[in-house]
């Protein structure tokens, strides 16, 4: 029989998981720099982010308020080249703002010969750029409407936003031929959880709360990046609810959460850069 020849998959979010930080915000906080957003506004948005900074408004809040309130008033009435030109000028300066676990695991899946599908929220022009630039194969961003001009038009109603999609698309590309065997998936909110119960090797990547607490309920790998340490937690799916301490998270060897010619690269590649520390 000839070898099959069908691509192992993985999908990776991109706002929070391998961008560090929200591609979006920085766009749009570019183009009120530029003033192609209304300028009177963006001490508004000065007032939100000093708010988040002072803790005093959780991440959830903070991004919801500031990119529902901003894509009406910085997005909607550009056209799409003059949108690209402003996700150009962010890449220029942002483009390696990227967490370096994904950044690893991006380019050993490269490697392994994975097929690298990225979802974010963001209009589909800038996830496509950002994609572009970091050589995934396919990429799906939310569909915005747009006029005859390509001018991204005010009445959005009728967009096609990604987190209402994610689940289809995935099956999607399963049907066409990719290997479920060995897929992997990261992702950082609840919104991704359509993506990471369809594949062999989910991951929740700094997760906010309530996939954090998914994870522990189900057994599904956490890995935390903070400062120059990377570690995966994760509780221990047959012995979930059995005892006390069942939903606790344990520190789990690499080896575990991938296949083997994923993690043994990988593992290799973070203790190179001293964010791992050596076994034993």
């Amino acid at each position: 029989m000839p070898p099959d020849l069908s691509p192992r998959i993985a999908f990776i979010d991109l706002d929070g998981t391998f961008y560090r930080w929200s591609f979006y915000i920085d766009l749009i906080e570019q183009l009120m720099k530029f003033q192609q957003g209304l300028p009177a506004n963006f001490f508004e948005s000065q007032a939100h982010r000093k708010t988040w900074q002072e803790q005093s408004l959780n991440d959830d809040v903070y991004l919801s308020q500031f990119i529902h309130e901003w894509e009406s008033r910085a997005i909607m009435g550009l056209s799409d080249s003059e949108l690209t030109l402003a996700v150009h000028q962010v890449l220029r300066k942002q483009k390696a703002r990227v967490y370096i676990f994904t950044r690893e695991l991006l380019a050993v899946l490269k490697e392994q010969g994975y097929r690298l599908v990225a979802f974010g929220g963001s209009p589909q022009t800038i996830v496509q750029e950002l994609c572009r630039e970091w050589k995934f194969d396919q990429w799906h961003g939310t569909q915005y409407v747009t006029d005859q001009r390509r001018v991204y038009m005010r009445d959005q109603s009728k967009a096609k936003r990604i987190e209402e999609a994610k689940a289809e698309l995935v099956r999607d590309v399963l049907r066409q031929g990719a290997l479920r065997d060995g897929s992997i998936a990261l992702g950082d909110t609840l919104n991704d959880w359509p993506v990471l119960k369809q594949v062999e090797h989910p991951i929740a990547f700094n997760p906010e709360q309530t996939l954090h607490l998914k994870a522990r309920q189900t057994g599904i790998p956490v890995v935390w990046e903070r400062k120059n340490v990377i570690a995966a937690y994760r509780t221990n799916p047959e012995t979930l609810g059995t005892h006390g301490n069942a939903f606790l998270f344990h520190e789990v060897p690499w080896i575990t959460l991938f296949p083997k010619d994923v993690a043994e690269p990988l593992t290799k590649r973070l203790r190179a850069l001293d964010q791992i520390p050596p076994a034993g």
